[in-house]
């Protein structure tokens, strides 16, 4: 007798929950309190900007509904007052600290590598040397796609805000 044993990942989790047709909220706030707001923070950045590993194509509800967490999940900021004088603070909330956790897995794989190498050419036309890369093409190309579509969520949704008045334009 074989038994299969089958794993959810934490991303899958979410997923089924933003999947559910009535939403329920205690089950989000369980989920956040079992893995913490920046590792929820960080899968939503993930989910809402399309970026996903080993699923096919994600319902355009979980997306949205990973947005609108992430988004509730902005930059807080926490004034502290001082016994001699007023001093502002600035604390991180767990949508910034998610955004800094999903960039570091991103680039996890060529952090601590040197991406690009120079070396002498005696050809004319590259008289600065030929420069080349350590990673294939492919998986160039693949994080440079991850890191495109994070940026033009993170680009649509600060012009959202800005439109809308939501933007910190109007705190700062």
């Amino acid at each position: 007798m074989v038994a299969e044993l089958f794993f959810n990942r934490p991303v899958d989790i979410l997923i089924s929950i933003l999947n559910g047709s009535h939403f329920p909220r205690v089950s989000l706030n369980a989920f956040i309190a079992h893995f913490g707001e920046d590792e929820t923070a960080a899968m939503c950045l993930m989910l809402a900007s399309g970026i996903m590993f080993g699923v096919g194509e994600l319902d355009s509800l979980v997306s949205a509904r990973a947005s609108d967490i992430f988004e509730g999940m902005k930059m807080e900021r926490m004034l502290q007052l001082d016994a001699i004088m007023v001093q502002a603070e600035f604390s991180h909330s767990a949508a910034h600290k998610g955004l800094y956790l999903y960039t570091s897995r991103l680039l996890y794989p060529i952090w601590n590598s040197c991406v690009l190498s120079k070396s002498s050419s005696s050809d004319s036309m590259s008289e600065g040397g030929v420069v080349s890369c350590r990673f294939s093409t492919e998986a160039m190309l693949e994080l440079q796609s991850k890191l495109r579509l994070l940026g033009n969520y993170l680009t649509r949704k600060s012009d959202a805000d800005d439109s809308t008045g939501g933007g910190l334009n109007g705190v700062l």
